[in-house]
């Protein structure tokens, strides 16, 4: 009756949705059994994941500590925490399998583990700048961000390989090949990056 008077007073009525019964409640009258019931909980206004990871985290220990194969919480705020709990160790992930795949890829063109050697290198001498730019621009690591950071690994990787092939494929001594690659396929590689420069460039306008 205890349960059944509370949610029919003026004070606990407002709770009655967060119930479901077995059976149609009737007041003055004992309550049948609960089927399902919800409690809202609210969290503080935080920063960053930081401190909405460990928060979420902790709300999760006690719905475990409730030892029910029927509790759970839900938020859709959750999607995005659930998301920055695990964007780092897929950032990590995708950036090694991006880096093997250049690397294999390379090597099977190119045929020669110097230069390959050589391109692996500059690709992470570009993302460590691409990185630390976005630390200096306030850029938190998102899906965007990180889309980003794995597909400057395909258009950095073009601009080394050409070159590199391009030095392969000279004649002379390595100083000439290097000078005969510059002048061959240097410009067109400058051209390249130019053009995507100029492609992207008007997104720094952008508010968004």
């Amino acid at each position: 009756m205890i349960l059944s008077d509370f949610l029919f007073s003026s004070y606990g009525s407002k709770y009655k949705p967060n119930f479901k019964f077995e059976e149609k409640l009737m007041c003055n009258q004992k309550a049948p059994a609960i089927k399902a019931s919800k409690f809202q909980i609210s969290y503080f206004a935080f920063e960053g994941p930081e401190t909405h990871i460990p928060a979420r985290s902790a709300v999760t220990q006690v719905i475990d500590s409730a030892q029910s194969p029927y509790t759970f919480s839900h938020c859709k705020v959750y999607a995005a925490w659930e998301t920055d709990e695990i964007i780092g160790y897929e950032l990590w992930r995708n950036i090694g399998l991006a880096m093997i795949c250049v690397f294999v890829v390379t090597l099977l063109l190119l045929c020669n583990i110097q230069i390959c050697v050589m391109v692996i290198l500059i690709v992470v001498f570009t993302l460590t700048d691409i990185v630390g730019f976005l630390h200096f621009w306030d850029i938190t690591i998102d899906i965007i961000s990180c889309v980003n950071i794995v597909l400057a690994i395909g258009l950095c990787v073009d601009y080394s390989v050409h070159i590199g092939h391009a030095f392969l494929i000279a004649k002379g001594t390595r100083q000439e090949k290097a000078i005969e690659a510059i002048a061959t396929i240097g410009p067109a590689v400058f051209n390249g990056g130019l053009t995507t420069f100029l492609a992207l460039v008007l997104c720094s306008f952008s508010s968004s």
